[in-house]
């Protein structure tokens, strides 16, 4: 969940507004040679013009935006095929929780996959939508009520498999859409049927609407690996959080996420309910005596 947007507040104060220019952004990123560091100082410029574009709507999730900024940066300049494009194959990405939509448009537009003028039309007629929405290029999925996300690559991941497309799909969370039930209810379908496909990304930035995540519901400690183990991947950036640093190096010392084979122990005895009719009055039955037995006695 994003935090409150505070639609009915003026943000944009007396100060002149500043964006980057698109011809600027591109000089800059022609300048460097180092993904990692082209990465990252495209995602400060994309946060600059993510500013800008909430300040002259008056509106948005700055929070939210912000927060998503390093890793969709990332995704998008170095690790997706062709994300959102119309090539067979090609990766897919979307956000389930939707309030970052201003980081990937000013992002897009960085990339110039959208026109440089929709920098100024956020939440305008004409220009962009305050939440993603497949009107708009390389929008893969509309958001609205949240926890939907998981389900919706799901339901790509079959077609894809059906259609024989391929393609990996990518999509965002935040920490405070964890809440929502159907975000666990779709998780069991997708790793029932092995979609290894989907790639389910948590933005962790502690906070939802007006309050932090634990205050409403704690999500506990969401630890990405033993401290020993983080130790050793030699990072520089110590920031709170996890910066882009982590995220590459973990990936180049192979962290991957396994799927490991759980051994059950044989069933011992027979099954009360075998699907059978016979099966299921006998454990209606059995239940039942339990029930009387348990319920309490009039003194």
């Amino acid at each position: 969940m994003g935090e409150k947007d505070h639609s009915d507040h003026q943000l944009a104060g007396d100060a002149g507004l500043r964006f980057a220019p698109l011809e600027e952004i591109h000089r800059v990123r022609g300048s460097i040679a180092d993904p990692l560091a082209r990465a990252a100082i495209t995602g400060d410029i994309c946060r600059l013009n993510t500013l800008y574009m909430i300040m002259n709507a008056g509106s948005g999730h700055i929070g939210s935006s912000f927060s998503s900024t390093d890793i969709i940066t990332w995704l998008w300049t170095e690790e997706l095929r062709d994300p959102n494009g119309p090539a067979q194959g090609s990766d897919v990405y979307f956000s389930s929780k939707g309030h970052d939509a201003p980081a990937l448009y000013a992002l897009l537009i960085a990339l110039g996959k959208l026109d440089a003028s929709l920098l100024h039309r956020l939440r305008r007629f004409g220009g962009l939508p305050g939440h993603p929405d497949v009107e708009t290029p390389y929008i893969a999925a509309n958001t609205g009520s949240l926890g939907m996300g998981i389900s919706k690559a799901y339901g790509m991941a079959r077609a894809h498999r059906y259609l024989g497309t391929g393609g990996r799909i990518v999509v965002m969370t935040g920490d405070g859409e964890l809440q929502e039930g159907q975000i666990w209810e779709s998780l069991q379908p997708a790793a029932n049927e092995r979609l290894a496909e989907i790639t389910v990304v948590v933005d962790h930035n502690k906070f939802q609407s007006d309050s932090a995540v634990a205050a409403v519901s704690d999500l506990g400690p969401m630890r990405a690996a033993w401290r020993a183990d983080l130790v050793d991947l030699g990072l520089t950036d110590r920031r709170s959080g996890w910066p882009l640093e982590m995220v590459l190096r973990a990936g180049a010392a192979g962290w991957r996420i396994a799927e490991l084979p759980v051994r059950y122990r044989p069933r011992q005895g027979r099954s009360k309910v075998t699907g059978t009719v016979r099966g299921t009055l006998t454990a209606v039955q059995d239940m039942r005596s339990q029930l009387q037995h348990l319920a309490p006695t009039a003194s």
